[in-house]
C-alpha cells in the first residue's frame, strides 16, 4: 500500500493540484508485507470539489500521468469541503481510514491542524516531489516536524474581476473601482445596483472567505506571528465585519448558502458584476 501511495505523489506533482494524502485505502491493520507490483492496475480515489476547475485539473493529471503509468487510473468523487473535512475527522477518530482516498483537496486553514492531531495518518511527499518549486508559505502550511505532507495548488492570491457591461450600463467604468476605499466601494455597487438590478457581489453566509480576503487585503490575520490567536481587538477583522455587513445592509453584497450557490451567481444574468478568486 506504501508503494500506492507514492504514486500519488508523483501524480499530484504533475497536477500542480491538491493537498495532502489521507492514510485511506486500505492502510489498517493485514496489508501484506510482500512487494507490489509497480505495473499492477492502481486506482486511486480523490477527494475534492468544484468540476470547473479542480474536479477538472485531477482529470487532466490522469492524462499527463498516464503517459508514463498507462496502468494508473483516478476515480474523482466529487465532494463539498465540509464533507471532507468532516469524514477525515471521524475516520481518524475512531481509526477506521479503510474508506478514505488515496488523495483529498484541503483548505489551507486546516490542514496544519488535522497533520499535528493526526500525524500519523499522513504520508510525506519528500524526496517524492521537488517541493523547491513552491513558495515557502505555502509549503509550511502543509509541514509538520521538518516534513511535508501537501503540495500547494496556489499562492492564496486574490484577485477581483469586474463585469465591464454591467458596471457602464450603471453609467461608471471599470477604472472607477481602482484604488478605493470599501466606503467608496459600497456607494458605487449602490449605484450599480439601483441601475442595473445586479448586486456587485456575493458569497457563502456561512464561510470565512469574505473575511479572510478583508483580513488579508489589510496584512493582518486570524493569528499573530507568534501563532497565538488575534481575534480579540483586531482592528482589522472588526472593519472587515463592519464592512460585510454595511455592504449586506445596502444590498451590495448577496449571501448565499452553499458554494453551488456562490457559482450559480456568476451564471445568471442578474446576479453578481464581480467574481472573487478567493484565498485557498
Amino acid at each position: 500500500m506504501k508503494m500506492k501511495k507514492i504514486v500519488v505523489t508523483l501524480l499530484i506533482l504533475a497536477a500542480l493540484s491538491i493537498p495532502v494524502f489521507a492514510g485511506g485505502g486500505g492502510q489498517q491493520g493485514g496489508a501484506s508485507s510482500a512487494p507490489r507490483d509497480p505495473n499492477a492496475p492502481t486506482t486511486l480515489t480523490v477527494w475534492c470539489w468544484d468540476p470547473a476547475f479542480n474536479i477538472y485539473a485531477m482529470r487532466e493529471a490522469e492524462k499527463i500521468y498516464k503517459r508514463t503509468r498507462p496502468n494508473v487510473s483516478l476515480d474523482v468523487v466529487e465532494t463539498p469541503w465540509n464533507d471532507i473535512q468532516q469524514k477525515l475527522i471521524t475516520a481518524f477518530t475512531a481509526n477506521q481510514t479503510a474508506n478514505l482516498p488515496d488523495i483529498a483537496l484541503v483548505q489551507d486553514n486546516a490542514i496544519q491542524k488535522n497533520i499535528m492531531t493526526y500525524p500519523d495518518k499522513f504520508l510525506p511527499v519528500n524526496g517524492k516531489v521537488d517541493i523547491s518549486k513552491f513558495a515557502q508559505f505555502k509549503l509550511d502550511v502543509g509541514s509538520y516536524e521538518g516534513k511535508n505532507f501537501g503540495v500547494p495548488f496556489d499562492n492564496g492570491a486574490t484577485g477581483t474581476f469586474i463585469r465591464r457591461d454591467i458596471v457602464e450600463q450603471a453609467g461608471l467604468k471599470v477604472e472607477d473601482f481602482n484604488d478605493i476605499t470599501w466606503e467608496r466601494f459600497i456607494e458605487l455597487g449602490q449605484i450599480v445596483k439601483q441601475k442595473t438590478g445586479v448586486t456587485m457581489l456575493s458569497t457563502v453566509a456561512n464561510s470565512p472567505s469574505f473575511i479572510m480576503i478583508g483580513l488579508q487585503s489589510a496584512g493582518s490575520w486570524f493569528f499573530k506571528d507568534d501563532g497565538t490567536l488575534f481575534m480579540k481587538d483586531n482592528p482589522a477583522l472588526k472593519s472587515a465585519l463592519e464592512v460585510i455587513r454595511d455592504m449586506v445592509n445596502t444590498g451590495v453584497l448577496t449571501m448565499v448558502q452553499d458554494n453551488a450557490a456562490y457559482i450559480a451567481t456568476f451564471k445568471a444574468p442578474l446576479s453578481g458584476a464581480i467574481l472573487w478568486n478567493r484565498p485557498a
